[in-house]
């Protein structure tokens, strides 16, 4: 062999390596860029901390209700909320999400059907759930738990609802 393909072959094997290598939170975040939510921002009469995007995500702990903005671009937008546990002290009982609509009328809320969300998590230790964004426009998201934890947070728009 010589130096050009011994030089490949190397390359191809630590490649191959590292791709083995991505831990669940890594592969949660993708290319996201972490945010803090130390704003405050009126909507729904409430204070939301932060703007929370497609390219963003955020470190929060729980118990508690964490608010954000979501803005959807698209009246028939279905937004996926998704949870990752990073560290998990305490169970509770559920965690509850809650989008309200622009015009702070109504909301469409999920929550986990269990009374152990880590289990329900899985091995990956995420939740995701899918809820109507109920029109175009700036949005209250709400996470509620009383878990005891430690989560990444991010929502993005999946499609649309038929």
């Amino acid at each position: 062999m010589d130096g050009s393909t011994t030089r490949l072959l190397v390359s191809i094997t630590a490649a191959i390596a590292l791709a083995g290598c991505v831990s669940a939170e890594d592969s949660f975040i993708g290319g996201r860029k972490q945010i803090l939510c130390l704003s405050g921002y009126p909507v729904c009469a409430a204070i939301a901390g932060c703007e929370i995007t497609r390219d963003s995500y955020v470190v929060t702990s729980f118990p508690g209700n964490q608010q954000f903005i979501f803005r959807s671009g698209e009246a028939d937008a279905v937004v996926r909320v998704s949870l990752f546990f990073r560290s998990e002290s305490f169970p509770g009982s559920e965690v509850l999400v809650r989008l309200h609509t622009p015009d702070c009328g109504d909301y469409e809320e999920a929550k986990t059907f269990s009374d152990d969300p880590f289990q329900e998590a899985g091995d990956d230790r995420t939740l995701e759930f899918d809820l109507d964004a109920g029109g175009e426009g700036t949005h209250l998201l709400e996470v509620f738990s009383d878990a005891t934890a430690t989560a990444l947070i991010r929502a993005e728009i999946v499609g649309s609802r038929e």
